[in-house]
């Protein structure tokens, strides 16, 4: 099962009654397989399997297919991911599909919240050099800035998607329409300087926004701190509320749960090296099972390559 995906009481119920739990950090999906490998219960090769259709098949397998086996230690697939890039900062994404009550409040998405018990889970990673441009060389109470246009443009169309089920792959950068991260110094103390980040971004797949089979609104407000002592950011919180439609999903995932259109919102916060999941590559930085990210991927993402080094 991908580590990135969160699942409803029912389901892992079924998994600790029924299963042996493999979480295998760095994907984005769920299969049923027998002890010898074999995948039961996917409609197609490589999707996700339905688990009342696996466990059908499981119990229709003879016995011998069915009974634990002992195989060869395999080396995990994922020891050729690269490590966060030296002295950078990583945030957690959270993504979560969102509605209204009665009284206009938003809430979870109902079904996601059925089905999926926490929302989808992405990482957003930055350079040293990345997140040291976002701190104010003279730093004074009121003075506005801009996040450098490459590291907005990177959290935009890498980390502002609409998928709840999944993670969907990245915008191109041609369909960034409109976009921009202010940073407004709030407060500087002996102890570091809080800042205020503000700003939208317009994504879509058609300049026309009325011809678009994919786009997204966004609106951002976070908030940061500089912490002097430590030489480093002890805040990165980040909420975003946006408008996601998709006329292009597939049918597959509408019947699981995302929809063509919807409200959406995200968070980002700070992860720490201790915590859950720290290390897990972006989703952009994801091409396949068992291979780095190439070059173009890490050209695309960082604008750089910040691994050339020592690589």
């Amino acid at each position: 099962m991908g580590a990135r995906r969160s699942f409803g009481p029912g389901l892992a119920g079924f998994i600790k009654k029924n299963c042996v739990p493999v979480a295998i950090p760095g994907g984005n999906s769920m299969t049923v397989q027998t002890a010898s490998g074999k995948v039961l219960g996917a409609p197609k090769p490589g999707w996700d399997s339905d688990i009342n259709k696996a466990w059908g098949e499981f119990k229709a397998l003879p016995e011998a297919e069915r009974k634990p086996k002992n195989l060869p230690k395999q080396t995990s697939l994922f020891i050729i991911r690269p490590s966060p890039p030296p002295g950078g900062l990583i945030s957690r994404v959270y993504i979560r599909g969102l509605e209204r009550d009665g009284r206009g409040q938003l809430i979870v998405d109902a079904r996601q919240s059925r089905d999926y018990a926490g929302p989808q889970r992405d990482f957003l990673w930055l350079t040293s050099a990345d997140w040291q441009s976002l701190v104010p060389k003279d730093p004074a109470k009121g003075i506005s800035y801009k996040v450098p246009a490459p590291l907005a443009r990177r959290i935009f169309c890498n980390h502002l998607t609409g998928e709840i089920v999944t993670l969907a792959r990245p915008w191109a950068t041609n369909h960034l329409r409109g976009g921009d991260l202010t940073l407004t110094v709030e407060d500087v103390s002996p102890t570091g300087v809080r800042l205020r980040l503000e700003g939208f971004a317009t994504l879509a797949d058609d300049p026309d926004l009325t011809k678009a089979q994919r786009r997204g609104e966004y609106r951002l407000l976070g908030y940061l701190h500089y912490a002097e002592e430590k030489r480093a950011f002890d805040r990165f919180d980040i909420v975003v509320l946006g408008d996601y439609y998709h006329a292009g999903e597939s049918d597959y995932y509408v019947r699981v749960g995302q929809k063509r259109s919807l409200l959406l919102g995200l968070v980002f916060e700070l992860a720490t090296p201790a915590s859950l999941g720290y290390g897990t590559i972006p989703w952009a930085l994801f091409e396949a099972w068992g291979k780095p990210p190439s070059e173009e991927t890490l050209q695309r993402y960082f604008g750089t390559n910040p691994y050339r080094a020592g690589m």
